[in-house]
């Protein structure tokens, strides 16, 4: 096993996602490029190769992950690590390049990025403690759950299935640690 982690197989493993992915997202964005220019075949077959990229990103997803994917528990945790990553690290450092070298705009693009990544990283927070097995319940049982765009509280055992205060579609729940 651990020969396995240590080898360039597992390294090029990680290098075929990342090729996958990337030409994943861009295949997507010149489907809608296509698209605009009125191309819809063209279009079409960008979204079908973009899908068979992705499948294989997942193919060498797993392979790097010993031939399974990873539990729930640390695809939350590596997700708040890349989030926090790129945004107290990543970008501000790209914005600070860009604007040593004169590009404000860019800089500040990266600096808007950065926000966006630090909101994702607090939400696979508040998503992490929906699966958290060590957040206490109440003496009587209950749970203290927040909607996650209004911030309503509400007392019960199970994670609600609305929000009877903001009733968004893309609301959830997270268990709030006493």
């Amino acid at each position: 096993m651990s020969e396995f982690h240590e080898s360039v197989t597992r390294k090029n493993l990680r290098r075929a996602f990342i090729e996958e992915a990337i030409t994943c997202t861009k295949y997507q964005i010149f489907s809608m490029l296509a698209k605009q220019a009125g191309y819809d075949d063209i279009s079409r077959f960008f979204l079908e190769a973009a899908d068979n990229e992705k499948e294989h990103a997942k193919i060498w997803m797993k392979w790097y992950w010993d031939g399974k994917y990873p539990d729930i528990k640390h695809i939350m945790s590596d997700s708040m690590s890349i989030e926090n990553q790129e945004g107290a690290t990543v970008y501000p450092e790209f914005a600070q390049t860009a604007a040593d070298e004169g590009f404000e705009h860019i800089a500040e693009l990266f600096n808007l990025i950065s926000k966006i990544e630090q909101e994702h990283e607090k939400t696979f927070k508040k998503l992490a403690l929906t699966i958290s097995d060590d957040v206490t319940p109440n003496p009587d049982g209950t749970y203290d759950w927040e909607c996650s765009v209004c911030g309503c509280a509400l007392r019960q055992t199970e994670k609600p299935d609305y929000c009877p205060v903001c009733a968004n579609e893309k609301v959830f729940f997270f268990k709030r640690p006493r």
